[in-house]
């Protein structure tokens, strides 16, 4: 029998029922949906920013899991990844917004501006956690 070594697994955020509630990128994600709130609490329409509502969901699913950590490196940082990129969708998408004339520059701005601000906390997160063999050259 081979033996196998064991793959080092990134442990959860904070030892909190709720690890997700403190970790710096949900916060920052939050924050962004606050201004969303915001946004659309002013305007008579849209009453959905859908495209960037979608594309923030789909990253705050990964930022949950990465705050609740039990992933290998590979996985943790795939998860980074695909966060980014959904709020990289998510900052084109209010940009389109704006073009559209649904919200206007000014709030197309301050959302991008949090949406950096969350991509960010993800690049600060990351620079803790070892980077997978694979991807080190």
């Amino acid at each position: 029998m081979r033996s196998r070594e064991a793959t080092p697994i990134i442990p959860p955020f904070n030892d909190e029922i709720y690890p997700f509630k403190a970790f710096p990128p949900w916060q920052a994600l939050m924050r962004v949906l606050q201004r969303i709130a915001d946004v659309l609490g002013r305007r008579e329409q849209p009453k959905t920013l859908r495209l960037v509502e979608v594309r923030l969901f789909q990253a705050g699913k990964r930022v949950f899991q990465l705050s609740c950590g039990e992933l290998t490196p590979a996985q943790w940082h795939r998860r980074v990844c695909i966060a980014i990129d959904r709020l990289e969708q998510a900052k084109r998408a209010a940009l389109d917004y704006a073009s559209a004339e649904k919200i206007t520059p000014a709030e197309a701005q301050a959302l991008i501006a949090a949406i950096d601000d969350t991509i960010a906390r993800l690049g600060e997160a990351t620079a803790q956690v070892p980077l997978p063999e694979d991807c080190v050259h």
